[in-house]
């Protein structure tokens, strides 16, 4: 097993704390064989003596510190110690349990919608606390990806809020003796674990293990749909889920950890009753083992019947797993009929087949049946979920007419199912007079565009659960305006409002004036709650960061494509991050950002809540970082406009034919050139950023980065490291280097947002010339085309086809020449060929007179050996031109328009290489 620093961390995190003085004998021992003493384990606990929290991740540091130095006489990975590993998350664990055995009898779940007059469990039934879908560790993750693993419009960089509710969820007695009711989950518990403690709470004294095999195969048959609800959710917050593995199924690493834990758990219960160890391992592993199993068979059992059931796309490869989740589900739902009788109709509604225009059944137009299937199946999943929340008493609250309007959403695809999930939790939990006022503005849109309304407050959850009053009274007031905006408003223009995240905002219009009568006109939308101090900011960030860009472009932005203007919307933290459009896969993560662009809708969306607090100290630094982050977004939809032919980008291809990019980004491809320049920095940057053993600075940002608590002046400190080494390796910042998430088309989208953005920031372009001449140089060539009125797709061609990486170029201008058709060359490819040529030109200008960042040494050599490389092609370019000179000479073509073009081209390319020659004799005699 091999466990980072994050997993290591969250996980004991979860499970509990540890408290020194009260360790037990084999991991004390353990530890000290690791190098680990006492004096340490109470440095890391500090004076309470308690490792908890982000001291788990100090820990971790000093076991990998005692490790790499070969403490005690070890060597090795700390995640290859499972025995270790595994006595730390058992001592957590055992320690919280016992810690806990006086609580309070209430029980309280973790984050929003807490009850706290929740009942103690009887002798008849168990408490358990159920979270909602969304967790704190993947925030504003809104839906499951598509089939293909297709990304939303743009990209997973916005600060995150997240939220978690809790529910009290009555399960059945089964004949079992009495466990100790006050051994009980503390208040900052797993809610998922909550909820394996009070579920299996019973066994803690059980010794007859067939009767526990029975137990597992019964709670299976009785309670499969909400087990497999619970396991979806832990999934979902651990990354494990993936449709391509089939529907709702886990992949096998998060199979094993997910069992692994309620193994852990239930022994730990069991220890705390008093049995050894080593037998509550091993009685836990069979009620787990006999519960999985169970609810395996029956899904083969349920998914053979898939066709009898007369199910949609049930001959497809994800039939048998649509019929197994749709047998399960309307087990729950006649469990439950007699109080609730109107979810099986509701489980009939998520079986209508999708329509051709839903955005996983147009990304997949040859699967589209197959599609179809998941499509569905994701719906029952958000039944499924709902009703255990039902069961747990969590929809009181929620009138039934609500959970149908919000269910005709998510089918409509207008708000995802965990939207949907999370915004009935948070209702639930409104105060009574929140309750009605939401009620009233949904119920009172006609009936046929209620969904619109619905899916309006699925996507203000974020916002319902702030601790700031303001921002909740603004979500419900932006429900309450989608409401009155609806009214007269066809479904079309309801549903492209809904999808562009505009609806229930306040419109303002916005006039950018660049002098000489050239004006801009952009709208601005402002979430309700954002106040009037805010709009003003806002408007001058907007103003300052546009006032950057060529004017131009800035036309050619607001215009937008296919019909659709550009817009800007500001929004606060949890309107933000709870996403605003139906894309199936919303922006994520946790990263200090203040915006994201989405290129389908030609918007930028800005959280006013992170920008207001980068600006409140009134230091510039901050402030240039938002208007970069503006400009940054704005760049992608000049890439956006650079393709002609794809509403995507010139180098963001969400949904790329993998065969197409590949073309693409080797060979002659338009992209090769981009990606080898994209390539090598994102490699430097690796070898610099991990060089921890060496390089001190290095070692310094690895050990900040892996800090779960630092500092203000820590965190400071991590930026200028980050940014330091960035530089060190020839490019802006750490994002530049490794932003893209792996996909090499989206990789590339990022670091011209952030090298263009920052060219564009008067205030950082020297800056960028420093790390990255060539760069510096193709961005100012696209620049200057773009304030001549060029348009962006033409601008983008002319600067960046050829101009990153010269031997690129330069070899696939010989494929050009050696290639030529017998009728001679045509104007396209000689067009090219120019290009090439003064991409060689551009390359020899770049480093005149470069000033390399901080004269670092490393940086240096990098740049003189991508001289040195495109001077080594670019001969072989030379003596390409000069051979089919000679042949149009053999021709009878000497002095003809192709002869006269590449002697031009041979001219300008030779004296291009003896400004290479020099400025790389330069930078070698200089290092």
């Amino acid at each position: 097993m091999q466990v980072r620093r994050r997993e290591f961390t969250d996980n004991l995190s979860r499970r509990g704390q540890i408290d020194v003085r009260r360790m037990s004998p084999n991991l004390r021992s353990e530890l000290t064989s690791r190098g680990v003493s006492d004096e340490d384990l109470r440095s890391i606990a500090g004076s309470d003596h308690v490792i908890r929290g982000a001291e788990f991740g100090r820990l971790y540091d000093r076991l990998f510190d005692a490790e790499r130095s070969g403490a005690a006489g070890r060597t090795g990975d700390l995640g290859r110690a499972d025995r270790l590993y595994g006595l730390l998350q058992r001592e957590a664990t055992a320690q919280r349990l016992g810690a806990t055995s006086s609580s309070s009898s209430s029980s309280r779940g973790v984050g929003l919608g807490t009850r706290s007059d929740a009942p103690r469990p009887s002798d008849s039934t168990r408490s358990v606390g159920l979270g909602a879908r969304t967790s704190e560790a993947r925030p504003g993750d809104a839906g499951p990806r598509s089939p293909e693993g297709a990304r939303a419009n743009h990209e997973g960089h916005v600060h995150g809020g997240g939220a978690s509710a809790h529910l009290d969820v009555s399960y059945g007695s089964f004949e079992t003796p009495e466990v100790d009711p006050d051994v009980r989950p503390p208040e900052d518990s797993n809610w998922f674990m909550e909820i394996i403690e009070f579920l299996f709470g019973w066994l803690g004294m059980e010794t007859d293990g067939d009767r526990l095999e029975e137990h597992g195969q019964r709670l299976a048959d009785e309670y499969g749909s909400e087990i497999e609800a619970f396991q979806r959710a832990y999934m979902q917050e651990h990354g494990g889920r993936t449709m391509s593995n089939g529907i709702g199924v886990p992949t096998e690493h998060v199979q094993r950890q997910m069992k692994q834990e309620l193994v852990d758990h239930i022994a730990a219960r069991m220890e705390a009753q008093g049995v050894s160890p080593e037998e509550s391992q091993d009685r836990a592993r069979i009620v787990v083992d006999a519960m999985f199993d169970r609810i395996e068979a029956n899904h083969t059992r349920d998914g053979a019947t898939a066709a009898d059931q007369g199910l949609p796309a049930a001959d497809t490869r994800y039939g048998e797993a649509l019929g197994a989740r749709v047998a399960s589900a309307r087990r729950s739902a006649e469990r439950i009929a007699s109080d609730h009788p109107e979810w099986g109709a509701r489980i009939d509604a998520a079986l209508r087949p999708p329509a051709d225009d839903h955005p996983w059944i147009a990304a997949n137009p040859d699967r589209a049946e197959e599609v179809s299937a998941v499509v569905m199946a994701e719906r029952v999943e958000t039944i499924e979920y709902l009703m255990a929340m039902q069961q747990a008493g969590e929809l009181d609250n929620v009138p039934d007419s609500l959970i149908d309007s919000m269910l005709g959403a998510h089918e409509q695809y207008l708000a995802s199912g965990r939207a949907v999930s999370n915004a009935a939790a948070v209702f639930d939990g409104l105060s009574e007079s929140q309750r009605t006022e939401l009620t009233q503005a949904i119920e009172g849109v006609p009936e046929d565009q209620r969904m619109y309304a619905a899916a309006a407050l699925a996507l203000e959850y974020g916002a319902l659960t702030s601790s700031d009053p303001e921002e909740v009274t603004g979500a419900i007031r932006r429900v309450r305006t989608a409401a009155q905006q609806l009214e007269g408003t066809s479904n079309e223009d309801a549903r492209s409002t809904l999808d562009r995240g505009v609806l229930g905002l306040e419109r303002t219009e916005m006039t950018l004036d660049y002098g000489r009568g050239q004006r801009v006109d952009i709208p601005v939308y402002f979430h309700p709650s954002v106040s009037e101090a805010d709009r003003e900011a806002a408007r001058g960030l907007i103003q300052e960061a546009y006032g950057h860009m060529p004017y131009h472009a800035m036309q050619a932005v607001a215009a937008g494509e296919g019909g659709q203007p550009f817009s800007v919307q500001v929004l606060p933290n949890g309107s933000f991050n709870a996403g605003g459009s139906s894309d199936p896969d919303r922006p994520s993560g946790d990263e200090n950002t203040w915006a994201f662009y989405k290129t389908r809708d030609n918007q930028i969306r800005m959280n006013m809540s992170l920008m207001s607090h980068a600006l409140e100290g009134g230091d510039d630094a901050e402030r240039q970082r938002v208007v970069t982050m503006i400009l940054h977004e704005t760049v992608h939809d000049l890439d956006d406009l650079g393709d002609a032919d794809n509403d995507q980008g010139f180098f963001i291809h969400h949904h790329a034919d993998r065969a197409r990019e590949r073309e693409r980004i080797s060979g002659d491809g338009d992209l090769a050139p981009t990606w080898a320049h994209v390539a090598r920095t994102r490699s430097r940057f690796d070898d610099v950023s991990t060089n921890v053993g060496d390089d001190p600075q290095a070692r310094r940002y690895y050990t900040l980065s892996r800090n779960d608590s630092r500092t203000p002046e820590q965190d400071a400190e991590l930026t200028r490291l980050g940014a330091h080494l960035a530089a060190r390796s020839g490019t802006t910042t750490p994002y530049s280097a490794t932003g893209g998430d792996g996909d090499r088309s989206i990789a590339m989208g990022e670091w011209w947002a952030e090298t263009f953005s920052r060219y564009l920031n008067p205030t950082q372009r020297d800056h960028l010339r420093s790390v990255d001449p060539v760069a510096h140089q193709a961005a100012q060539r696209y620049a200057q085309a773009l304030e001549r009125g060029t348009p962006p797709a033409d601008a983008m061609r002319e600067a960046l086809r050829f101009s990153l990486a010269t031997d690129v170029s330069a070899d696939q201008g010989v494929a050009m020449l050696s290639d030529a058709p017998r009728s001679g060359l045509t104007d396209e490819t000689l067009n090219d060929l120019d290009l090439i040529g003064r991409a060689f030109e551009d390359h020899a200008t770049a480093l005149q007179g470069w000033q390399p960042y901080q004269n670092d040494a490393g940086l240096i050599s990098t740049r003189e050996t991508e001289a040195r490389d495109a001077m080594s092609h670019g001969r072989g370019l030379l003596t390409a031109i000069q051979e089919r000179r000679g042949a149009l000479a053999s021709a009878g073509q000497q002095g003809g328009a192709e002869d006269q073009r590449l002697a031009a081209l041979e001219t300008s390319l030779a004296r291009s290489l003896t400004r290479l020659e020099q400025a790389a004799d330069s930078m070698g005699s200089d290092g």
